[in-house]
C-alpha cells in the first residue's frame, strides 16, 4: 500500500465545535501537499486532527494503514511532525532535544534520511553543526525552526508535517528546506503535508 494517508469525512474542532466539516484527503507517497487559507480558517485544526492533538468530532483518519481511533500510538508512529519552534524546550540545547525526539520514536538520534538527499548531510545542509551543543533558548527563530524539522524526520517517518515550521526562516534557509522536502518525495518514500 503506498497511501500514506487517508483522511474522510473528518470534522474537528474544541468544545465541541467544528472548525473543520467534512475534510477528505489521501496522499500517496511522493506527495506534497500545502494547506492555504485565512488566518482562522481551521489549517492547524487539520493538522492537529490528523495528528491525533485534539478528537475528531467526525470522519476518520488512517495513517499508512493504520487507522488513529482504533491504535493511535501505531499510527502515530507512521508520521515526523515538524512542532512550532517556540514549542521547543529553551533549556535543552538541539543534540539534547534530537536525542529526546529519537527516544521517544523508538530510533537512534542520527536515524535521519540522509541517504534519500544528496549532497551534504542535513546537519551540514541546514547548517546545524554549530549549535547543537548550544541551549535552544539561544538560537534564533530560524534555527529553532530547522531543529523542529530534523527532529520530524527521526525514523524516516513516511508521513511529514510541518505546520507553518518555514516561518522565520531566512531565504536561503527556506529554500533548502524545500530543497530537502522535494529531493524526500522524489524518493518516493515520503509524503509532506
Amino acid at each position: 500500500m503506498d497511501e500514506v494517508v487517508a483522511v474522510s469525512g473528518l470534522s474537528a474542532g474544541y468544545r465541541g465545535r467544528a472548525v473543520v466539516r467534512g475534510i477528505d484527503l489521501s496522499l500517496r507517497r511522493g506527495d506534497i501537499v500545502g494547506l492555504l487559507g485565512a488566518n482562522g480558517s481551521g489549517k492547524s485544526t487539520l493538522i492537529r486532527a490528523i495528528t491525533g492533538q485534539i478528537p475528531l468530532l467526525g470522519g476518520s483518519v488512517t495513517i499508512d494503514g493504520i487507522a488513529l481511533a482504533t491504535a493511535p500510538e501505531r499510527a502515530k508512529a507512521g508520521f515526523g511532525l515538524a512542532i512550532e519552534p517556540h514549542e521547543l524546550p529553551a533549556p535543552l540545547s538541539g543534540r539534547q532535544y534530537i536525542e529526546l525526539v529519537a527516544s521517544i520514536r523508538g530510533s537512534a538520534p542520527g536515524d535521519l534520511p540522509s541517504a534519500d538527499l544528496p549532497g551534504a548531510d542535513l546537519l551540514e545542509r541546514l547548517e546545524l553543526g554549530r549549535w547543537m551543543d548550544r541551549p535552544i533558548a539561544e538560537y534564533s527563530l530560524g534555527t529553532r525552526a530547522k531543529v523542529a524539522i530534523l527532529a520530524a524526520l527521526l525514523g524516516r517517518p513516511p508521513l511529514l508535517i510541518f505546520d507553518e515550521t518555514l516561518n522565520g526562516l531566512d531565504p536561503v534557509a527556506a529554500w533548502e528546506v524545500k530543497r530537502v522536502i522535494t529531493a524526500l518525495c522524489a524518493s518516493g518514500r515520503h509524503a509532506v503535508i
